[in-house]
């Protein structure tokens, strides 16, 4: 009842206020009510039903203004409220909750060709109350000031100063400000070079906490790129030097590496290298999911790791994810710390039952705080597990838990307060390459590239170079004959010690035919490593036909051969096939097949032989615009497991695609052997575009699912109206 009451007054609001402000110039904005109601029950395999329900409604209100004061400033501003009122029940427990999020902002700019300059404010608060739950009330306020300077022919200047203030209302939980003086410069003296460069000063205080912690980091960048005699030789040369100095008592260390993998062994289980997981970025998953997976998905613990290098000593380490968790949620995980010298034997430091669950300070990322005893060692890793299948959020009970990536991995050393001091961190990056044309025809090239790092800190030093030398060319026979070939030396040292690589390929192309295609790929890599040898080498022949118009066929194999450090030896088969059909320009019939065989031999260890094929047919039919069917059937045999098959059948039915009222229908049925799996969609939705901005959207969700494990039932009805202006 109280949400119908607020769906009436939301609308009633729409009506009285929106013809009144149309009209205004510069002025937009729009009013969004959205209800959604679901009711899933699932069964698991010991009997033990589930049964949850839930409804909500949004408000949306937004509104904002757009003026030129002046022909050179711009004023805009505005904002966003959310109001969200949920009721939710889990097996007869009824919870209900309110969210309110308002997010108001303000920009001033002053804009011409030679300077700019802006002043700007926006604020975010979240108020949320939870019946039975201590209510929250979160504000992220961010105010900032730039200044740039483009005179034509000199160097560019831009500084730009944020000053962002975390904090709930009584500032009990949390109490951040973050100061950032932000300057940087651009500048080509000729064509051929160009100079940058970046310095960035932050004062972070935590007032609940006193901890106060400055960062002052400087980056240069040079940057050649030129070409010589007749455009024969090529060079480009990169050189980056970075400085930064900390003072403060937590510090964070820098891996050479990231570190993942799925694994029941966490004392014996060497993690495969995970560049995502240390690459800075906070937004994109490292393919990490520690979510809900579905049923016969892998629920494998989690191992997240660094390499460091050397050994260094870690205490806190921050788990960032792509998403906020609801508060019921975000204890769920336990966390599991290890050591290990060499990436393969792991001891474990120490377990932690749940871990703090936090938001960054402009509340646009979100992390696991795990302060530990602390260790020293080369390689660390976290471990935990993903959510179990039936989770279900009481507080939230439309939150995304199905997808939960790990989007970064941090470590630091915190030292206590009164250990507080200013540490040092200098890196430098040259990355050069040349290429050189020493004959036309047929075309030979040199080609040298030379990448160095470095990285000197308090706690360690790190240091790598790779040496290319390397000579490629191709040439055409004739317009039905080409080949290409490519040699090369790679000398190089990093942590594992010296190697050098010699790495070869080369491409034999025919084209006897405008519809007929052969290629022949032989390539291989010999390497040694401190006297440990290793090498690759593979065969592949590629050929593809059109036989007729609408029948495309394709036919590849190869065979590779490779032996490891240890002396083991590995030969893998591969084929594959594809035929594409269209017999009709409605329908589209494809066949695939794969086959990969492998085999591997000493090295101490016991041989072994797996293969797996794999086969495909599937068909599309289109007769008309808005009528769409489809269906797919699938075989998987692998070597000691039971075949499995798949089905795929569905279609979309979209009449009236280009008028106002446009009706959607689909419905979708698969199959899976592996489970017995069972999944039936279906999904009417009808959409009335008002007028432009103005819409109305309902649908109805109905998902049915069993398997060996379990067996669920979900509905689920929305609607959204929306009035823009």
């Amino acid at each position: 009842m109280r949400i119908l009451h607020g769906f009436m007054a939301a609308a009633a609001l729409a009506a009285a206020l929106l013809p009144a402000t149309a009209g205004a110039e510069g002025l937009r904005g729009f009013l969004e009510l959205s209800y959604i109601t679901s009711d899933n029950q699932s069964t698991d395999a010991g009997n033990v039903t589930t049964s949850t329900k839930s409804s909500s409604i949004l408000q949306r209100y937004n509104l904002s203004l757009d003026r030129m004061l002046y022909p050179t400033l711009r004023f805009t501003g505005g904002g966003t409220i959310d109001y969200t009122m949920t009721s939710a029940e889990l097996n007869d427990t009824q919870l209900d909750t309110t969210l309110l999020k308002v997010s108001p902002f303000l920009d001033l700019t002053l804009g011409t060709p030679l300077y700019s300059a802006g002043l700007g404010y926006n604020r975010r608060q979240e108020i949320s109350d939870t019946e039975g739950v201590a209510s929250s009330n979160i504000i992220h306020e961010n105010y900032n000031a730039k200044l740039s300077l483009k005179p034509e022919g000199l160097p560019s200047l831009e500084f730009l100063y944020t000053r962002t203030n975390s904090y709930d209302a009584d500032r009990q939980f949390q109490d951040v400000v973050l100061n950032s003086y932000n300057l940087s410069s651009r500048y080509k003296p000729v064509e051929q070079v160009e100079l940058n460069y970046q310095g960035l000063y932050t004062d972070a205080t935590d007032n609940l906490t006193r901890n106060n912690a400055t960062v002052l980091t400087h980056t240069g960048r040079v940057t050649y790129n030129d070409q010589f005699w007749q455009d024969r030789v090529t060079f480009y040369a990169n050189y980056n030097i970075s400085s930064q100095e900390t003072n403060s008592a937590l510090f964070r260390l820098f891996p050479t590496a990231g570190l993942s993998a799925l694994t029941d062994t966490p004392l014996l289980v060497t993690l495969a290298v995970n560049p995502a997981l240390v690459d800075g970025n906070l937004n994109t998953g490292s393919n990490v999911n520690i979510g809900i997976q579905p049923v016969g998905g892998d629920i494998r613990p989690r191992n997240l790791g660094f390499d460091f290098g050397g050994a260094v000593t870690v205490n806190r380490i921050r788990v960032w994810l792509n998403t906020d968790l609801p508060s019921d949620i975000d204890n769920r995980f336990s966390w599991e710390i290890y050591t290990s010298s060499d990436n393969l034997n792991w001891t474990l430091v120490q377990l932690l039952p749940t871990a703090p669950f936090r938001s960054n300070e402009a509340g646009t990322g979100w992390f696991y705080e795990l302060s530990f005893s602390g260790a020293t060692s080369r390689y660390l890793k976290v471990v935990t597990s993903p959510l179990p299948l039936g989770t279900v959020s009481l507080v939230n009970p439309t939150a995304n838990l199905t997808d939960i990536q790990v989007t970064e991995l941090e470590g630091f050393v915190q030292f206590e307060d009164v250990q507080r001091r200013t540490t040092s961190q200098l890196s430098h990056v040259l990355d050069t390459n040349m290429r050189v044309r020493i004959l036309e025809n047929p075309n030979l090239n040199y080609e040298l590239s030379y990448y160095y790092d470095r990285s000197d800190s308090d706690f360690f030093s790190t240091s790598r170079y790779i040496l290319s030398n390397g000579l490629s060319a191709n040439h055409r026979f004739n317009q039905y004959l080409s080949t290409s070939a490519r040699f090369a030396r790679e000398d190089s040292k990093e942590n594992q010690g010296a190697r050098v690589s010699y790495i070869y390929s080369a491409l034999l192309t025919a084209n006897p035919l405008p519809t007929l295609m052969h290629s022949l790929v032989f390539s291989g890599r010999n390497e040694e490593i401190d006297g440990r040898k290793s090498d690759t080498n593979s065969l592949f022949l590629n050929n593809s036909a059109t036989l007729y118009r609408g029948v495309d066929m394709n036919l590849n194999g190869g065979y590779s051969m490779a032996t490891a450090e240890s002396g083991q030896k590995t030969n893998t088969t591969i084929v594959t096939f594809g035929l594409t059909l269209l017999p009709h320009s409605t329908l589209t019939v494809n066949v695939s097949y794969s086959g990969n065989m492998t085999e591997q031999t000493g090295g101490g260890l016991p041989d072994n032989s797996t293969f797996t094929h794999r086969g495909d047919l599937s068909a599309a039919f289109n007769p008309l615009r808005s009528l769409y069917l489809f269906g797919a059937f699938g075989v998987i045999m692998e070597k000691n497991k039971d075949m499995v098959t798949t089905r795929n059948i569905g279609g979309t039915w979209s009449p009236f695609r280009d008028g106002a009222l446009q009706l959607s229908f689909s419905y979708n049925e698969a199959y899976n052997s592996s489970a017995n799996q069972k999944d039936r969609t279906i999904v009417p939705s009808l959409r009335w575009n008002i007028r432009g901005g103005s819409y109305l959207d309902v649908s109805y969700l109905y998902l049915k699912s069993t398997s060996v494990s379990q067996s669920s039932e979900s509905r689920t009805f929305s609607s959204t109206l929306r009035f823009a202006f």
